[in-house]
């Protein structure tokens, strides 16, 4: 809905938009109906952060990283399951991309949010799952899932020490929550830099980085043209795998 209607919003720079990928990439690429359109929409400001995913499995499970996984699930496919935080989701998303990168079959188990999907991995109910750092971190230090890598393709600050999925033996494999601010389509670029200034001179400051951090975010800027070529590339992707998965929403 607030997408919506700053693409229907004043070009004037008073009404912005602080969007996930999920409102900006995978959300309108899920939804035959579109309302609105993410890439000819919206001029982009900056982006405002990132946030990396985690595969985590249980630790019944025979695998010790990433390499093991794709062996097991090769050597007996449709037999491993898999919790997301429900059908379209970025955990879902996540899966099917490594699913076809890795050309292996799992299983999906959709739950209506992070606490159900979690709790079924805890409990050896299902033994995979893609997990936001803010879920995931803590009962992988507890010891009680294990971490096969990050989605990133760099190493996240933080949690160094997990390997991303990409070096890990699976190429090109990468996830990520983009948060960033926009305007109207056709917002003069001279409106759109003062944002934008603000930003590039604000975000980076360690309080706030801080802050960010707190909530498995890491704090980044980015030019207007940046901004705009990663989402259109980000678009084009996620629209294939939705495609190619056949979870398009009519």
């Amino acid at each position: 809905i607030a997408a919506e209607l700053v693409a229907r919003s004043p070009k004037d720079g008073y009404t912005l938009l602080l969007g996930s990928a999920a409102t900006l990439i995978t959300g309108p690429a899920l939804v035959a109906d579109r309302k609105y359109d993410p890439i000819k929409d919206f001029s982009p400001v900056s982006l405002a952060g990132t946030t990396a995913y985690m595969l985590v499995v249980h630790p019944s499970l025979p695998v010790k990283n990433v390499r093991d996984l794709i062996g097991l699930a090769k050597a007996k496919p449709d037999s491993i399951t898999y919790s997301t935080t429900g059908q379209g989701s970025p955990a879902h998303l996540g899966m099917e991309l490594f699913q076809a990168l890795a050309q292996v079959r799992l299983v999906h188990v959709p739950y209506k949010g992070g606490a159900p999907a979690m709790l079924s991995l805890l409990q050896g109910e299902t033994f995979a799952m893609v997990a936001n750092f803010h879920t995931a971190l803590p009962v992988v230090r507890n010891n009680r899932v294990r971490a096969l890598g990050v989605t990133s393709l760099k190493r996240t600050v933080l949690a160094p020490d997990i390997p991303t999925i990409d070096e890990s033996g699976l190429r090109g494999f990468e996830l990520q929550q983009f948060y960033s601010l926009v305007a109207p389509r056709g917002t003069p670029a001279e409106v759109v830099r003062s944002p934008n200034e603000e930003m590039v001179e604000r975000l980076p400051t360690q309080d706030v980085k801080q802050r960010l951090a707190h909530e498995g975010v890491e704090a980044i800027t980015s030019s207007p043209e940046e901004t705009a070529k990663l989402y259109a590339e980000q678009y084009a992707k996620w629209t294939k795998v939705i495609e190619q998965a056949g979870i398009l929403r009519q």
